[in-house]
């Protein structure tokens, strides 16, 4: 549920105040951020997920607070300095998920320029392909209005049904869409799977698709730069708990196999769970393929005795971090 206008105007007015009487302090445990996208939203032909990204300008100030007040550290060296008992504090590490193709475009020079790591989760099906993740291919769908006149050609009266009452009568804005992804989330998985492949399949027809994962090539030039690690984020990031146990061990498993392919020198220890939802099969699947950590997408900063396969991460996105004082703000709150 997206947050209401009124409580985001309140937020901001504390956020504010707080920070100029001094009082968002650094925080005192070590922590891990979690981002997806640096994109300009107006260079995308339809309507990201609120959730899903950061501007430019944000991360470029987000980098800049981080380095003055914390130590930005590689994701392994935190989690094994952590799991040895060791002290740490104002220390973080800066994860993306999925393997989008501005990590490269956008991210990658401000890393190199300012001489900090981070990680990136692949979800390897999508490198060197034009496939984008379901959510985006729903996105491009329903920021098309011309697409209505494609529901009886293409789906059946139950699936048309559900898709206006998505489109609704006026224009859609972010949050609407938000709530449409998670509505979309909600449906049974053979279903869901049934919808979005029709979905992508008339997206091909009348979309100019752009590349927007991440390629090997580009992938083997960040890693040799010495700032970027790769570790596996599912093979389809598909959700793990709705998987039976074969194809539950594939998508780890293939994961890990063509980074081990193609990064021969990455070593892969740490497995990031798609769309952060995890089962005890899937830390079992884990264990067996000698991965040391699974994490999820929140939770705030590393506390004390942390379940090494539920190691949480504070998420940030444009519209709560969009300021000095609001993501000082966003990340203090984090230690209650």
């Amino acid at each position: 549920m997206r947050e209401k206008p009124k409580m985001k105007k309140i937020k901001r007015y504390m956020a504010k105040t707080l920070d100029y009487f001094n009082l968002l302090n650094p925080i005192n445990k070590p922590f891990i951020l979690m981002y997806h996208r640096v994109i300009e939203p107006s260079s995308l032909d339809y309507i990201e997920l609120p959730g899903m990204y950061v501007s430019i300008e944000t991360f470029k100030m987000h980098v800049s607070l981080l380095k003055d007040k914390y130590s930005i550290v590689p994701l392994n060296k935190l989690l094994e300095a952590y799991n040895n008992g060791e002290e740490l504090k104002n220390v973080c590490s800066i994860t993306f998920d999925d393997g989008w193709f501005d990590n490269y475009l956008n991210v990658f020079p401000i890393i190199n320029r300012n001489k900090f790591p981070i990680s990136i989760f692949l979800s390897t099906n999508l490198i060197n392909t034009n496939t984008s993740l379901w959510a985006e291919e729903i996105c491009l769908f329903l920021s098309q209005r011309e697409n209505l006149s494609l529901f009886k050609e293409s789906f059946n009266s139950r699936e048309a049904n559900f898709l206006k009452s998505l489109f609704g009568n006026t224009m859609l804005t972010p949050e609407d869409i938000t709530n449409h992804i998670d509505a979309i989330k909600r449906l049974e998985p053979g279903d869901r799977e049934v919808l979005v492949g029709k979905v992508i399949s008339i997206n091909k027809k009348n979309s100019e698709y752009k590349r927007e994962i991440l390629n090997w090539e580009e992938i083997i030039e960040m890693k040799k730069s010495g700032y970027v690690d790769f570790y596996p984020h599912g093979h389809n990031h598909l959700f793990l708990p709705e998987l039976k146990t074969d194809e539950l061990s594939f998508e780890v498993e293939e994961s890990i196999r063509q980074i081990k392919s193609n990064i021969p020198d990455q070593e892969i220890n740490i497995f990031c769970y798609p769309s952060g939802r995890y089962s005890d099969k899937a830390i079992e699947c884990l264990k067996r393929n000698n991965i040391e950590y699974g994490l999820y997408r929140t939770g705030g900063y590393l506390k004390k005795n942390c379940n090494n396969y539920c190691i949480p991460r504070i998420p940030v996105h444009n519209d709560i971090s969009d300021s000095r004082a609001l993501f000082k703000y966003h990340l203090t709150r984090q230690q209650r």
